[in-house]
């Protein structure tokens, strides 16, 4: 069913004009993990002496942060650093307080962009759904299990091959790193994902 749907979604859009596209708001979360490794104790080690004790090993520690993140092709908006998992409720805030002003400064009025979220069962909710109608936003109808069709997607694989080059030692510091990374994203990058949505589609289509 979802295949079906997901070949549908790809032939109503496929007509869509360069000016619908640079319309839409794209938004989703992603995690990002922070590495290193720390020196830790052993308890015991049986070695060529006999039994010594409190002899150091390297162990991996990873920690990891949620960041909500839009864009359109023509600039990006507030990059925001989630607490934990983010319930209906919380998403609420998200849209109040991140995707609201991001889109504002993007655009001119409400009715100039469209909006783009998955499927999450917080993003269909009931007050989720309430909170669009009652500030005029329209949203893109989206097929399930569909990320390769949205290209914020390949905006995060970006982010995390950046992150390969540096080397936060706390979580803060990897979000201040993903931040300001973020909003030094080049502007014709932004465009030129925007415009593969013709060529996502037509993908789509020909792996029915």
């Amino acid at each position: 069913a979802n295949r079906l749907k997901r070949v549908e979604w790809a032939r109503e859009h496929l007509e869509w004009t360069r000016q619908q596209w640079h319309s839409v708001l794209w938004s989703e979360e992603s995690p990002f993990v922070l590495r290193f490794l720390e020196r830790a104790p052993k308890a015991s080690h049986y070695g060529d002496g006999g039994l010594s004790a409190n002899e150091e090993s390297d162990l991996k520690i990873d920690h990891k942060i949620i960041v909500w993140g839009c864009f359109t092709a023509h600039g990006v908006g507030k990059l925001r650093l989630l607490d934990g998992v983010v319930r209906k409720e919380g998403y609420i805030d998200v849209l109040e307080d991140t995707m609201y002003p991001s889109a504002m400064s993007l655009f001119q009025h409400e009715k100039d962009f469209i909006f783009q979220e998955n499927n999450n069962p917080k993003h269909t909710s009931y007050i989720a759904k309430q909170w669009h109608e009652d500030h005029g936003i329209t949203r893109m109808p989206w097929p399930a299990q569909s990320p390769d069709l949205n290209p914020i997607d390949s905006l995060w694989g970006i982010l995390d091959t950046h992150l390969k080059g540096r080397k936060p030692t706390t979580t803060l510091e990897l979000y201040d790193e993903l931040e300001t990374f973020w909003n030094d994203l080049d502007i014709s990058l932004l465009t030129k994902l925007v415009d593969t949505m013709p060529d996502r589609c037509q993908a789509v289509i020909d792996a029915d």
